[in-house]
C-alpha cells in the first residue's frame, strides 16, 4: 500500500498542501520551495509491478538520432577521462550513439529486460538505482538523466550521488517535462505526464534549478 508523504521530497518541509484540482493523481505542493510531487509515495512492489516490462522499444527515429549527436557534439569539450554515465537509460539507444564516438559508456536501469537489452550492446550496466557503490572508482566525465528525475521519489539524494559520481568540472546533463507548459493549465490532471507511479515529481525551472 503506497504510503503519503509527510514533506517534501525535494527541501524535506513539512508545509505542504494539496493541490487543488487534480484528483485522478492527487499532487501536493510544497509551500516553502514551491516543489510539486505526487501525494503518495509507492511501495517497491508497486515499482517493481510497474517497471517490469517498462520501455522496451527496438526503434529509434532518426530524428531522436540527430538530436543525441547534436548533444554529443557539445559533450566533446567534457572529454577527459572518455567515461559516461546515462542514469535511467532504458534500452541503451543515447549510449550506442555514444560508444560509436569513443566514450566508455555505463548504464543503470531497473528491469531485467532492459539492463539484458543495453549490456547486448556494449554497455557496462548496473540494476537498480544509484547508491554509494554505483560504478564505485569510476569518474565521470559526463552523466546524463533524459527525462528520468520526474520517475524519482527522492531527488535530492539522486543528485547527491551523481555528484559523487562526477569529476571535478565534469557536466551533467538533465532534461525533465516542465510543469508550467502551458498544456498543463489547461488539461490540469488530464495532461500526460501526470501519471502515477511512473512520474513522481514535477518540476519547473524554479525547482529544477532549486535541486
Amino acid at each position: 500500500m503506497a504510503n503519503q508523504h509527510l514533506n517534501c521530497i525535494l527541501c524535506a518541509s513539512a508545509v505542504i498542501r494539496a493541490l487543488p484540482g487534480y484528483q485522478i493523481v492527487p499532487l501536493c505542493k510544497c509551500s516553502d520551495c514551491g516543489f510539486v510531487f505526487a501525494t503518495y509515495k509507492p511501495t517497491n512492489d508497486e515499482l517493481e509491478a510497474y517497471y517490469r516490462n517498462y520501455g522496451t522499444s527496438h526503434y529509434l527515429s532518426p530524428v531522436t538520432v540527430k538530436r543525441y549527436n547534436e548533444w554529443l557534439d557539445d559533450f566533446e569539450m567534457y572529454r577527459q577521462t572518455g567515461n559516461m554515465l546515462d542514469v535511467g537509460c532504458g534500452s541503451g539507444f543515447f549510449l550506442e550513439e555514444a560508444k560509436k564516438r569513443g566514450w566508455k559508456v555505463f548504464g543503470t536501469e531497473y528491469s531485467d529486460a532492459l539492463v539484458a537489452i543495453s549490456s547486448g550492446k556494449g554497455i557496462t550496466m548496473q540494476q537498480g538505482g544509484l547508491t554509494e557503490r554505483t560504478f564505485q572508482g569510476i569518474e565521470m566525465d559526463v552523466i546524463v538523466s533524459i527525462e528520468v528525475i520526474e520517475h524519482i521519489y527522492n531527488p535530492d539524494e539522486e543528485v547527491q550521488h551523481i555528484h559523487h559520481l562526477l569529476r571535478k568540472g565534469g557536466l551533467f546533463f538533465c532534461t525533465t517535462p516542465n510543469f508550467n507548459a502551458l498544456s498543463r493549465y489547461w488539461l490540469k490532471d488530464r495532461y500526460n505526464i501526470i501519471a502515477w507511479p511512473e512520474h513522481l515529481g514535477y518540476f519547473t525551472r524554479k525547482t529544477l534549478k532549486y535541486l
